[in-house]
């Protein structure tokens, strides 16, 4: 069950723009234990620590990987898009794609910095081509993770600002909670998610179900890898299946929210007291 919230024209449902066909929902897996996060194991040049520093996150200059990069679309034509860009140069055996999600793999700090390249370069072109899309996420932790690796690797700065600076990036989080008084236990996207999916009040049939699994089902992968890529590895498989299944997640909500706000269209600035 849920309530909408009192309209505001600056939060909740009046934080979402049209949908778009170019649209992407996007999703990270982070590996908060990856030490050493620099060439060949060093630590990261003085120079990015003093960025870091400067935004209250050395702690993360040299730890820390995103290693997996996931994005929905709303078709094919998006996701091959991607595809024709060669992965933004990560090497065939590290790209994932189908007809409605693409992903890059990182196991290493040069894959990280070019799964980076290759989502940001792909997100910039499809915003200039098609100025009414929108990059979705749930929570402030994207958003955050592209500035900081933009620092980190010391490339597509320029882009990443371009992107926010944009409006491109929407938190469905802020629409949610801005929006919506809900009966649930919180607002994690997996509660939410319940309200929007269906098949008896949601819930995940996908091997790796939650985040904390997430990050064991990775560490034993790099401890004992069962094979080199999704195809080859069951582990590496489910982790992309639960990545997957985060973004078409994204997406849906971001379709049911938009829904919401066109069923309950704002409603005029009340009358002032007569005696104001």
């Amino acid at each position: 069950p849920y309530r909408l919230l009192p309209w505001s024209r600056a939060a909740g449902l009046a934080l979402l723009p049209p949908p778009s066909p170019s649209d992407l929902f996007f999703d990270l897996e982070g590996f908060p234990l990856a030490e050493g996060h620099a060439p060949e194991g060093r630590a990261a040049p003085p120079e990015r620590l003093a960025d870091f520093a400067a935004n209250g996150a050395a702690d993360e200059a040299a730890r820390g990987r995103e290693y997996l990069w996931g994005a929905a679309t709303r078709g094919g034509h998006v996701a091959a898009s991607a595809a024709a860009g060669g992965g933004g140069g990560v090497g065939a055996a590290l790209f994932e794609n189908d007809d409605e999600f693409v992903a890059w793999w990182a196991h290493s700090y040069a894959q990280e910095k070019a799964a980076l390249e290759g989502f940001v370069d792909w997100a910039v072109s499809l915003k200039r081509s098609e100025p009414r899309m929108h990059i979705y996420h749930y929570g402030a932790y994207e958003v955050s993770a592209l500035r900081r690796l933009a620092m980190r690797h010391a490339t597509r700065e320029a882009e990443v600002d371009e992107l926010l600076r944009g409006g491109a990036l929407v938190d469905l989080y802020a629409v949610v909670r801005g929006g919506l008084l809900l009966g649930t236990e919180n607002y994690s996207i997996k509660s939410v998610e319940k309200l929007y999916r269906g098949g008896g009040g949601g819930g995940r049939d996908t091997a790796v179900a939650k985040g904390d699994q997430s990050v064991v089902v990775y560490d034993a992968w790099l401890e004992a890898p069962d094979g080199s890529d999704a195809a080859s590895s069951a582990t590496l498989a489910s982790l992309l299946e639960y990545n997957r299944d985060d973004c078409i997640s994204t997406r849906q909500l971001a379709d049911w929210v938009w829904r919401l706000r066109t069923e309950h269209p704002a409603a005029p600035p009340a009358a002032p007291p007569a005696d104001a």
